[in-house]
């Protein structure tokens, strides 16, 4: 991908993607389908020491209110601000997309029935170790087939 690819809009949406993980990013008063994830970033971010472009730091939604004012900032100060930005925390995404995944593959392996237990615990594996996430599989607890725990490493 390029850095301009970190900024786009795609057609007959009403959402920024932004960043490597295409995180959604609202404007007021829209909303859709999908879950917003940009403003989420910007928080695991903040929490992890990173400063924020200015125009960021109190902003609550997307500051163009269509595809098409997105378009017309492309070269804004900002909005070179904000690809830069979003170039220089390539990594701090990745752990973000990371442990998006390893909350969504918890919840969704604590409800499998334990035939399909065995078979998400080596999905869960691989995933942990492609990403370099600490924590290695699942065990189900004793007592109750229903729970699940992470093992740390």
């Amino acid at each position: 991908g390029s850095i301009e690819g970190l900024t786009c809009w795609n057609k007959g949406e009403n959402f920024a993607s932004l960043g490597i993980g295409h995180f959604i990013w609202y404007p007021a008063e829209k909303k859709g389908p999908f879950q917003e994830s940009f403003p989420d970033l910007l928080i695991f971010l903040k929490n992890q020491g990173t400063l924020l472009p200015s125009f960021l730091q109190d902003i609550q939604c997307c500051p163009w209110s269509s595809r098409e004012s997105f378009y017309q900032d492309i070269n804004s100060p900002e909005m070179i601000a904000l690809r830069q930005f979003l170039y220089a925390t390539r990594d701090q995404q990745a752990i973000f997309i990371a442990q998006r995944l390893e909350n969504a593959l918890s919840a969704i392996v604590k409800d499998l029935p334990d035939t399909h237990f065995q078979l998400s615990s080596l999905i869960y594996l691989c995933v942990h170790f492609a990403f370099g996430i600490s924590g290695f599989g699942l065990e189900r607890t004793q007592g109750s087939s229903q729970q699940v725990k992470t093992i740390k490493q």
